[in-house]
């Protein structure tokens, strides 16, 4: 045991008798591993400067473009992913693509935002009604399991129901409250 918290605490000592006052007692600290030094950790000098305005201004042309011209999600993370370090990114190039996407939807026709709109309600209703025919379907092949299926629901909700007040009074509560004790 005295091993153990000589191991945690870093003292060297038996512990004492609990009527006993501690005397002696001199706590030593950890002596801890020195970092792990790398050729990529010890070569990493990270900039000092923030990345100019001009710089500022390409990235944020650059991920506006990524932003309406990206077919897909992982495409677009990809490709941000990639022009976006650590180092590049700052206070000054969030506020600027935020700034950027506002003047884009204010400038933005209002009538052609009808017509993507109406686009994607469209796709969305077609992809509802895809999987609401899938499930109709397999309801239809499978007549016994989707009744086996509500059955053995409609069983679990009974016992359910008819365990909850034992349950209740198991955790602590009665008809009208809390049980005291």
């Amino acid at each position: 045991m005295d091993s153990i918290l000589s191991c945690l605490c870093g003292t060297s000592h038996t512990n004492p008798p609990p009527n006993k006052k501690p005397t002696g007692y001199q706590y030593t600290l950890i002596n801890e591993k020195p970092p792990i030094t790398t050729s990529l950790t010890s070569n990493f000098n990270p900039p000092t400067t923030s990345p100019t305005d001009q710089d500022t201004k390409t990235l944020t042309t650059e991920i506006l473009s990524l932003l309406t011209k990206s077919p897909t999600q992982t495409t677009f993370q990809t490709s941000l992913n990639n022009l976006i370090t650590p180092q590049s990114w700052s206070e000054a190039l969030a506020t600027s693509i935020l700034d950027a996407l506002e003047q884009t939807l204010q400038n933005t026709d209002h009538s052609t935002w009808g017509d993507f709109l109406t686009s994607a309600y469209n796709s969305a209703v077609e992809l509802a009604e895809e999987e609401f025919t899938e499930l109709v379907t397999y309801a239809r092949e499978h007549p016994l399991e989707i009744a086996a299926t509500i059955l053995v629901s409609l069983l679990a909700f009974g016992v359910l129901a008819g365990v909850m007040p034992w349950v209740l009074r198991v955790v602590g509560f009665a008809e009208r409250g809390i049980i005291a004790g």
